[in-house]
C-alpha cells in the first residue's frame, strides 16, 4: 500500500475547496482535519524526527521575512508542481521583496 500524500491533501471528502491554497485551513481557532488526513512529514512510528524543528524554522523565518519585507509574486505566471522526492514548483516563482519602513 501506498499514501500519496498529493493526493491526500486535496481529497474532497476532508478539505473544502482542496485546490485552494487557504494557510487559514490550520489556523488555532480552525477545526482541525480529520486524523491522518493531513500528513507532511508522515505518521505513526516512522514519522520525519525532524518536523518540529521544521516547523517551528518556517515560523521563525518567515516571520522575519514578513516583517522586514513586503513580499509579492514578481509574474502572474501559474506555478505548476512536479514530482519528485518532494514536490517542487516547475520554475522558481519570483519573488519581489520590497522593504518595509523601520519607523
Amino acid at each position: 500500500m501506498l499514501i500519496a500524500p498529493w493526493i491526500l491533501h486535496r481529497h474532497r471528502r476532508f478539505w473544502v475547496a482542496p485546490e485552494r491554497f487557504d494557510p487559514s485551513r490550520f489556523m488555532p481557532d480552525a477545526a482541525p482535519p480529520p486524523r491522518f488526513a493531513y500528513m507532511p512529514f508522515g505518521a505513526g512510528p516512522r514519522i520525519c524526527v525532524g518536523a518540529p524543528f521544521a516547523l517551528t524554522e518556517l515560523v521563525l523565518v518567515v516571520a522575519a521575512f514578513v516583517r522586514r519585507f513586503r513580499i509579492q509574486l514578481a509574474s502572474r505566471r501559474m506555478v505548476h508542481a512536479v514530482a519528485f522526492v518532494t514536490l517542487q514548483p516547475d520554475l522558481p516563482p519570483l519573488f519581489q521583496l520590497t522593504p518595509r519602513s523601520s519607523g
